[in-house]
């Protein structure tokens, strides 16, 4: 049996003194589909010291082949590097599972789902999930603008995200998702997530602040567009990865 990603994850962070995933989100207007597969192993082999995990999104997992897909996967794993697929799966438990085992053909370490599909259906996914021995990252709030007006909604006296956080500590998920543009929000989860490691997508680009996020309790930095985009992509993960370790070790 492989080992549980939680596991994996908070493994490769002490070994590398690292926080970083990084998310493989190419602009399609400044990189070809042609190109795109030679261009994310390139950047992959290029930050594979700053980095323990890559996400790859729909930027990545509509235009390119299950091939290339597997040989971005393949890439990332030969540098002990984990590969996160961010498809926010959220169907009914038949399709999921269907969609958990072709990404687990793939070699994919961990999957992102969004607990809307009730605790039910949400229960039922993870159960397939641990037999094809795939993490699971649920979704607890997003990063982007406007997320409060869903992911902050009252369900009776509670939150939907505090619903969301519930059942993904109960479910022992490997993880969840809050967004670094909502630090109070990250702060809260901290304090009932009893321990789940917390991703945090929205950094410096989206405007949220990393340091602010690790202290308020991100475990992980889900950065894109700031390393991939940078005219030093090397230099650009190196900063971040120090600056954002050093500050609590």
């Amino acid at each position: 049996m492989k080992k549980k990603f939680a596991s994996l994850i908070k493994e490769a962070s002490v070994r590398k003194k690292s926080r970083i995933v990084l998310a493989l989100d190419p602009d399609p207007n400044k990189i070809a589909r042609d190109n795109m597969l030679e261009y994310l192993t390139s950047i992959i082999d290029a930050v594979n010291e700053d980095i323990i995990a890559v996400k790859l999104n729909m930027h990545v997992l509509l235009p390119l082949s299950n091939y290339e897909i597997s040989k971005i996967v393949e890439t990332a794993h030969r540098h002990d590097i984990a590969a996160i697929a961010d498809i926010k799966l959220n169907d009914i438990p038949h399709t999921n599972q269907i969609v958990i085992y072709n990404l687990a053909s793939m070699n994919f370490n961990a999957v992102i789902i969004n607990p809307f599909i009730g605790f039910h259906a949400l229960h039922e996914t993870i159960d397939y999930a641990n037999l094809e021995e795939m993490g699971i990252i649920t979704l607890v709030f997003m990063s982007h603008k406007g997320a409060e007006n869903t992911f902050g909604l009252k369900v009776g006296e509670k939150h939907l995200y505090d619903i969301f956080l519930e059942w993904s500590v109960k479910l022992d998920v490997d993880g969840i998702v809050v967004g670094a543009t909502y630090p109070d929000i990250i702060k809260h989860c901290y304090n009932l997530a009893n321990g789940k490691a917390i991703y945090s997508p929205g950094v410096v680009t989206q405007g949220g602040d990393p340091m602010v996020a690790i202290k308020h309790g991100v475990d992980y930095l889900i950065v894109g567009r700031s390393i991939i985009d940078a005219n030093d992509p090397v230099r650009k993960s190196k900063e971040l990865k120090e600056k954002t370790w050093n500050m609590l070790y």
